[in-house]
């Protein structure tokens, strides 16, 4: 019986002496755990953030930060190429330069109204990139505050081929009132739906109206 107390005494202060190595080597278990859970989660931050950075730089339309002054403080890699310039030396230069001379007022007032009202609004100008042609563009901008200041951003969309269409529906518009107006008679040009498309003068006379139907 003495033998076992005493062999019973030994087991348990060898326990007692392996504890505090026990429990060191569980927080070092639990740090190690830890270690891994923010890697995972570092991992995964950068996954999002590179498919951000893909979806900014990469989009099919161009993507500017402007300060209150109207210089340039980012640029995604559409922005800069409709603006013909590398995006380096994009950053810090004043928009303004790269609009055409003739449409750089209503810009201004367009920009002037985006920090005024701190809306969403849009205006169509045209850019004169440092290379390339010149285009017609549709912009849509927001004010938005920092922690310290003011700036808004603005996205770039090429709309030349809209524009084109347009020009070109404009012209065939006016030859077939021309065409209209020499007869004799009223006279409609009727689309698929029954559309209204055109009318002479004595058709409108009598009550015709182009973009109604018949």
């Amino acid at each position: 019986a003495r033998h076992s107390k005493t062999a019973l005494h030994g087991l348990t202060s060898t326990r007692a002496a392996d504890w505090p190595r026990a429990k060191r080597k569980m927080r070092q278990i639990q740090l190690e755990m830890r270690n891994e859970e923010l890697q995972r989660a570092q991992e995964a931050i950068t996954q999002v953030r590179d498919r951000y950075a893909d979806l900014y730089d990469f989009a099919p339309i161009g993507y500017l930060t402007l300060n209150n002054r109207g210089s340039i403080l980012e640029a995604n890699l559409t922005g800069a190429r409709q603006l013909g310039v590398e995006r380096g030396r994009l950053l810090g230069n004043p928009f303004f330069v790269y609009i055409a001379v003739q449409d750089r007022q209503k810009f201004f007032s367009f920009f002037r109204s985006l920090f005024a009202t701190r809306k969403q609004q849009n205006c169509e100008i045209r850019l004169a990139p440092k290379i390339g042609d010149p285009f017609f563009a549709l912009v849509d901008g927001i004010c938005v505050q920092g922690h310290d200041s003011e700036s808004c951003r603005i996205s770039i969309s090429d709309i030349s081929e809209r524009k084109e269409a347009e020009d070109s529906l404009r012209k065939s518009a006016r030859l077939n009132e021309l065409l209209l107006d020499s007869l004799p008679h009223p006279a409609m040009l009727i689309g698929p739906s029954r559309t209204v498309l055109a009318a002479n003068r004595m058709a409108l006379e009598i009550g015709a109206m182009v973009g109604g139907f018949c």
